[in-house]
């Protein structure tokens, strides 16, 4: 920070100094674990702030410190501006100053000297520069006794003491409820207790009185919720340093509706929280408050002593308010007469918008509302809202049909309108919460922005001052000057805004004179228009404008920047964002155009095409469990042939997080992703500023997608500021005017279609095309017989460069490669708009529980359908009759209802929630759970459960597939697998053994009981990757240890998310699959498949059985089984008849039977060998024959005669991962007619006998 150190001590300043007369009530501050310095610092600035993360050493600094070298103790605060002339004082009277018109600053605030609880009350700071600040001392004073209240201080202001020296016990008791911070009596039982919270004074200039509002909460039981009361109090003074007067304690307006339209049943009448008040420039006054359980924003007018509201009444409507006058506010605005009414005597900000710390300003006749997200002390990325009167209609930002209007105030993207920071990656407000915008230089439009950085209440809580600046039409900027320059990297004074464009006015430019078009690459400069007409104050002038970028690599709308010139009214720096239309031309930046996707953190993927090298996208997780493998993929909606990527990668703190390697991969024709040798090794050298890394991409085929593979060496997550892929884009000049295959036109083609599907005589045909436009080019690059299909690239060109390119991609269909279907149904339905071309579908499935039946019809009737289908989804793989080429056609399964609502045995469920859940057991112990409650965690145990019951003992496991976790308007819905001593209702809140394994929209992690108290208290770190949908696996490694699993696929092994203690566990524990929204607003469903125990049967095994033609195999008894453990058993098995049709020849066919007492089913794979088999002597000759174990070798022999005759062998050959052969080999000299081939295998012993008949010719 900007500080100058001096060792004199600090004298009463000449600018300064307060009437002795008007503090004798103030005490000194206490001073426990109050941060010092031994030498007061001069300030000449703010002090620099910066956000390292809550979890940093350095994040709460830097400390403020007084004039006297203590850290200042107004936190939550609010900073009042007067002079002695509008005072209307002589010097010394309140302010001695050594000139009138002198202004000075009042700084109110918390004092947490104590920490949290215990407060000594409201403090007042005093300065002229409002960087130096004098403590004052505490100016509203709290009490941790009755005694303190019959002290001469407090019996001056409430007459808590008879003349005759009498302690007056009913007012003592009466005072002692608000005031009283102590939670527990001198002999330690409980007592109750209040608090004090966001203090915020005006000066009523009618009645010459100092009003001070706070949030006034506590507890309404010994012991109990400290924010049970929900009040706002007022107190008065004569002087700005006190003493303040406890003057009322007030529930204030409320709609009827306060439970019900926020959903809130816990809400109190006329709850009253974050507060703050407002003083009009015509002098009329408001409060704004918090209410209906943080869900809505209030604001009431005062009445003109600015001690209570307009609207009262004698009578106290709910029991806990305090009034000195006996009157309190009308509550209820029911429309009945003389209560409150909406627009006149109250508006509501923002109805369910979980909305606290409210800050209120206006600048040229605009009022503006900063507010933060309920979230305790953890800060979140604050709002603004506006209105054209304090009791009119407010809007988020100011722009009322903004498409960020209606969602959640934590949802709005950089730069979304109503968002008040900007640049402030950790979505934090720099890590601070809002509680006052203080008007620096309102006629200047410079406003700060107070913000407190809370240890939890604690005394060095510091504090987050930053400047606003106001944009066009208003909108509202927070940046961080300490982060966006290094002019200000000390700290920063009011000389920020002199490039900021401030003025007294709103603005707005009113003709930006923007051409039509603009194209890529082209120098904008001599383009773009020199001045821009704006209108401030009604009033319209020319002001010159700069742009940037003054050049532009990516086509389609783009953003452009406009900064204006000073003028009378402004200073130079206004900005102003507009749209312009940019024509492909040339080689430019093709990612901006494409969809993006990231591994994890898909919320920031766009944030690595927006253009900002500022931070963007990483795939951080909290615990440091990050996931080191990350992608990032960019898909278009037809091929781009991309000549170059850049990779801007983004030092996020001291350390260096970015990958070590950099991998390009590429999406096939068949929407697989392909590897490719195009990859960079980058150093993670801390020492300088993150690299920009460059590949060279020109050796990859066109395709509809990129994907990045971003890992790392070191321990780190990996952050990306930018992402350019270089290349040319279609325009007109770029199409086709006819396709042709081996000579004949292409049926159907149209030009602005890119992939085209031909029938065709053979492997390698004739593709030609020409060009719509004379001057473009076309170049073919033929299909082959590995390759079946063809690209058709259409360039067109100016001075020799290319500037445009659009890629056709030709598909060969011959006989024998057509993969395609010609029909797909689901439950005997024809799916809608079918078509062979087309590879994922969205299908409605009915009721939810039964696996829906997909039937696949072939184009070509010899190639293979596999139907791979669940409750979620189908996916169906056509082979073609080639045996290389494929398709995998995709069903998405809706379902409406729930086809069996009852859980039946050996499975029980169980709604451990105090709000509805609902339960769906599908085919396969599948099952769907939605849950509308609070969540599992310390003192809440409101699961919703789907399990067996003394099922788990040591070195058991239970597994699960999620493969839905459907939020319905949680933030934080979980899902997953819980064990524990008894998951019934019986169980809640008390039984042991518990742990669970969920995932949820940020990872997968355990939780467990760990001082068996019946309540999950502790948690291990996340793994970001294992999001749903994912498979979850949870094993009792030990008696009294847990270890989770997941994997993302069937065919991935196992991986570890940690382990968990197991706390008092019994020999057997309940285990199942559990859901909860963990939000009393929402509806989360979570979706199981495949719930299974480690000892039940998982697969059979593939069966392989070989004969000769003319023979029924000889199919096995009894078949393996692996269970889902990992163990093995033996199962009888029972086939389907085999037809003798089946083996009349030699081939391939396949037999199904059912596992007894399985539900599995058994497939045997019989390979038929011809019968005979006929060789010429000399000559080679060969066949195919099956049933020996996979890789085994198998040996050859032929026996003269007879299977008894000497053999001679033939040679050795290995069997196919199918178990077959296809041994080679030359037929010997043995006379001619029929003798025995006898094939051997090494390892399992099969033995198979065919005839193969000779001839010498």
């Amino acid at each position: 920070m900007s500080v100058r150190r001096t060792s004199r001590k600090p004298v009463a300043s000449a600018a300064i100094v307060l009437s002795l007369a008007l503090v004798a009530g103030v005490v000194p501050a206490a001073a426990a674990d109050v941060p010092t310095v031994p030498d007061p610092i001069d300030y000449v600035a703010y002090p620099a702030v910066s956000d390292p993360g809550s979890s940093s050493g350095s994040y709460f600094q830097p400390h403020w410190y007084d004039t006297e070298g203590r850290h200042i103790q107004a936190h939550g605060g609010q900073i009042v501006t007067r002079t002695s002339d509008e005072l209307g004082v002589e010097a010394g009277d309140t302010t001695a100053v050594d000139q009138n018109g002198t202004t000075v600053y009042y700084w109110y605030g918390e004092d947490r000297s104590n920490g949290y609880y215990e407060s000594p009350g409201v403090s007042l700071y005093t300065s002229t520069d409002t960087l130096n600040w004098t403590n004052e001392g505490v100016v509203m004073r709290s009490v941790t006794s009755r005694e303190e209240l019959q002290s001469e201080y407090f019996d001056a202001l409430y007459d808590t003491v008879a003349d005759d020296g009498t302690p007056r016990t009913e007012r003592i008791d009466e005072i002692f409820y608000y005031l009283n911070v102590r939670a527990t009596t001198d002999a330690g039982g409980a007592q109750l207790t209040a608090i004090f919270e966001r203090p915020k004074v005006l000066y009523n200039e009618g009645t010459g009185k100092w009003v001070m509002w706070w949030h006034s909460d506590g507890s309404i039981t010994p012991g109990g919720s400290t924010y049970a009361r929900s009040l706002a109090a007022v107190a008065v003074a004569d002087s700005p340093t006190g003493p303040f007067e406890l003057q009322g304690a007030y529930r204030l307006y409320n709609e009827p509706t306060y439970r019900t339209a926020c959903n809130m049943p816990s809400a109190v009448p006329g709850q009253a929280r974050d507060m703050t008040v407002f003083q009009d420039t015509d002098g009329t006054a408001y409060v704004v408050y918090s209410s209906e359980e943080n869900r809505s924003l209030y604001i009431a007018r005062l009445n003109d002593e600015y001690t209570n509201v307009e609207r009262t009444t004698t009578q106290d409507e709910v029991g806990v308010q305090y009034s000195a006058d006996g009157q309190y506010p009308r509550i209820w605005a029911d429309g009945t007469e003389g209560a409150p009414v909406a627009g006149e005597d109250y508006s509501i900000v923002r109805r369910c918008g979980i909305l606290e710390a409210p800050a209120v300003f206006v600048h040229d006749g605009k009022y503006y509302t900063v507010a933060s997200g309920a979230t305790g002390w953890s800060p979140n990325p604050e709002t603004y809202y506006t209105a054209d009167s304090m009791l009119g209609s407010w809007i988020r930002g100011v722009d009322p049909d903004d498409e960020y209007e209606g969602v959640p105030y934590n949802t709005i993207p950089e730069g979304g309108d109503g968002l008040l920071s900007v640049g402030d990656s950790r979505k934090t407000s720099f890590g601070s919460q809002s509680t006052n915008v203080f008007p620096l230089d309102a006629a200047s439009g410079k406003f700060v922005y107070m913000g407190d950085r809370w240890n939890a209440g604690a005394a060095d809580s510091t504090y987050v001052w930053l400047p606003i600046t106001i944009g066009e039409g208003g909108r509202l900027e927070m940046r961080n000057p300490t982060g966006e320059d290094a002019r200000w990297a000390d700290g920063w004074t009011d000389e920020y805004w002199d490039d900021k464009g401030a003025g007294q006015y709103i603005w707005e430019v009113t003709d930006d004179r923007l051409p039509a078009t603009v194209r890529t690459n082209d120098d904008l400069t001599e383009a773009l228009p020199a001045t821009v007409e704006v209108t401030a104050n009604g009033v319209a002038t020319d002001v010159a404008v700069t742009w940037s970028p003054t050049v532009i690599r990516s086509a389609g709308p783009q953003t452009i920047t406009g900064t204006l010139a000073a003028d009378d009214e402004f200073t130079a720096g206004r900005t102003f964002e507009r749209t312009v239309d940019v024509v492909a031309h040339g080689v430019h930046n093709l990612a901006p155009s494409a969809t993006v996707t990231a591994s994890s953190r898909q919320e920031l993927a766009a944030s690595t095409v927006d253009g900002s090298l500022g931070k963007g996208w990483d795939d951080w997780t909290a615990g440091g469990n990050h996931p080191r493998n990350s992608t990032l993929d960019y898909a278009w909606s037809e091929l781009r042939a991309p000549q170059e990527v850049v990779v801007h990668l983004y030092k996020d703190g001291a350390t260096a997080t970015w990958p070590s390697r950099i991998a390009v991969e590429y999406r096939d024709t068949n929407g697989d992703w392909q590897t490719t040798d195009v990859a960079a090794d980058v150093a993670q050298d801390a020492s300088g500023p993150a690299p920009a890394v460059r590949l060279d991409t020109s050796s990859v085929p066109p395709t509809t997608a990129v994907r990045l593979r971003l890992t790392t060496e070191a321990v780190t997550w990996q952050a990306v500021a930018e992402v350019e892929i270089l290349g040319l884009a279609p325009t007109s000049a770029t199409d086709l005017a006819t396709l042709t295959v081996d000579g004949e036109p292409v049926d159907g083609f149209d030009p602005a279609e890119w992939d085209h599907t031909v029938l065709t005589t053979g492997p390698e045909p004739v593709v030609t095309g020409t060009a719509s436009n004379s001057a473009a080019t076309v170049l073919v690059d033929p299909a082959t017989a590995e390759r079946p299909f063809a690209y058709v690239t259409v360039t067109a060109s100016e001075g020799g460069d290319a500037v445009a390119e659009r890629v056709y991609l030709v598909r060969v269909l011959h006989p024998g490669s057509d993969a395609r279907l010609s029909g797909l149904a689901v439950d005997g339905v024809p799916v809608a708009g079918f078509d062979a071309g087309t590879f994922g579908y969205q299908v409605g499935s009915g009721p939810w529980g039964p696996v829906p039946e997909v039937t696949a019809d072939p184009v070509q009737g010899d190639a293979t359908v596999v139907v791979d289908a669940d409750q979620t989804a189908a996916r169906v793989t056509v082979t073609a009759p080639d045996g290389r080429t494929t398709r995998t056609y995709t069903l998405r399964f809706t379902a409406s209802g729930c086809a069996d609502d009852e859980v039946g045995a050996p499975w029980y469920s169980a709604a451990l929630a105090t709000r509805p859940a609902s339960f769906c057991e599908g085919d396969g112990a599948s099952f769907r759970i939605s849950d509308s409650d609070e969540g599992l965690w310390t003192s809440k145990d409101n699961l919703s459960v789907v399990y067996q019951a003394d099922r788990l003992p040591v070195g058991g496991s239970v597994q699960t597939y999620v493969a839905d976790l459907a939020r319905g308007g949680s933030s934080d819905p979980r899902s997953g697998l819980v064990v524990r001593n008894d998951l019934s209702v019986a169980g809640k809140g008390s039984a042991d053994g518990y742990v669970d394994l969920v995932t949820s929209p940020s990872g997968a992690y355990l939780q467990w009981d760990s001082n068996g108290n019946g309540w999950l208290d502790s948690e291990g770190s996340k793994v970001a990757l294992a999001t749903a949908p994912v498979y979850l696996r949870l094993e009792r490694t030990s008696e009294t240890t847990m270890t989770g699993y997941y994997r993302t696929s069937p065919e991935r092994p196992w991986t570890q998310v940690g382990t968990a203690p197991l706390t008092a566990p019994d020999t057997r524990l309940d285990a199942g699959v559990t859901t909860t929204a963990n939000s009393a607003q929402a509806t989360s469903t979570g979706t199981f498949l495949r719930t299974r125990f480690w000892d039940e049967p998982d697969a059979a095994d593939p069966v392989r059985v070989g004969t000769v033609a003319g023979t029924a195999p000889a199919l096995p008894e009894t078949v393996g089984v692996t269970l889902v453990g990992g163990g093995r058993t033996t199962a009888a098995v029972d086939w389907e008849p085999v037809e003798p049709a089946a083996y009349a020849e030699a081939g391939t066919f396949t037999v199904n039977g059912s596992v007894e007492g399985t539900g599995l089913s058994a497939v045997a794979t019989v390979t038929v060998a011809p019968w005979p088999v006929h060789g010429v002597v000399g000559r080679e000759t060969t066949f195919t024959a099956g049933g020996f174990a996979p890789g085994e070798t198998v040996s050859v022999e032929l026996r003269p005669g007879s299977k008894t005759g000497e053999p001679l062998p033939l040679g050795e050959v290995t069997a196919t991962d199918g178990g077959t052969v296809t041994p080679r080999f030359v037929v010997p000299r043995v006379r001619e007619g029929s003798h025995c081939l006898v094939l051997r295998g090494a390892q399992s012993g099969t033995e198979l006998v065919l005839k193969i008949v000779v001839r010498r010719r």
